[in-house]
C-alpha cells in the first residue's frame, strides 16, 4: 500500500508514510477514512511523502482532496498539517495543496518542509514522545 497509517492519540497525530505511486484516489480515500470515518479532523498530520511518486496525482484530485479535508476540520481547534518533501515535483504539487487547503477554508494550516527536524518542531513533536523517529512502516 503506497499509504502507511499511523495514529498516535496521545499527542492527537497522524502520521501518514507515502512510499511508491501514490494517486488522487488513494488520498481522497485517506481523508475519507481518517479525517471523517474516523473522526480524526482535530488531529494534527504528518504527511512524509519523501518516499512517495506523485505522478499519480492531479490538480483535480488535489482540489478534491482539499475540499473534502476543509469539511473534516474541527473548525474551533486550529489543526497543522505538515507536508515533508524532498522531490521538486512533490514539492510543487505540496505548495499547490497548500494554497488549495487555504481556498477552501477551515481551520487546517498547512505548511510545507524539506527537512524533518523543522516539521517535526514546528508540530511539538519532542525528541523522546512516543511518536518521535517512529513513522508506521511504508
Amino acid at each position: 500500500m503506497p499509504l502507511s497509517v499511523r495514529v498516535v492519540p496521545e499527542q492527537r497525530l497522524v502520521w501518514l508514510v507515502g512510499s511508491g505511486v501514490v494517486t488522487d484516489e488513494e488520498l481522497l480515500a485517506y481523508v475519507e477514512e481518517y479525517l471523517e470515518g474516523k473522526r480524526l479532523g482535530g488531529y494534527d498530520e504528518l504527511v512524509d511523502l519523501r518516499g512517495a511518486d506523485l505522478l499519480g496525482v492531479s490538480v483535480a484530485g488535489l482540489s478534491r482532496v482539499a475540499e473534502r479535508a476543509a469539511g473534516s476540520d474541527p473548525g474551533s481547534r486550529l489543526v497543522k498539517v505538515a507536508l515533508l518533501v524532498e522531490q521538486p515535483l512533490a514539492l510543487g504539487l505540496s505548495r499547490l495543496y497548500q494554497g488549495l487547503r487555504e481556498a477552501k477554508g477551515g481551520s487546517r494550516l498547512v505548511r510545507v518542509f524539506l527537512q524533518e527536524e523543522e516539521a517535526l518542531d514546528w508540530l511539538g513533536l519532542r525528541e523522546g514522545g512516543p511518536s518521535y523517529r517512529n513513522p508506521p512502516e511504508p
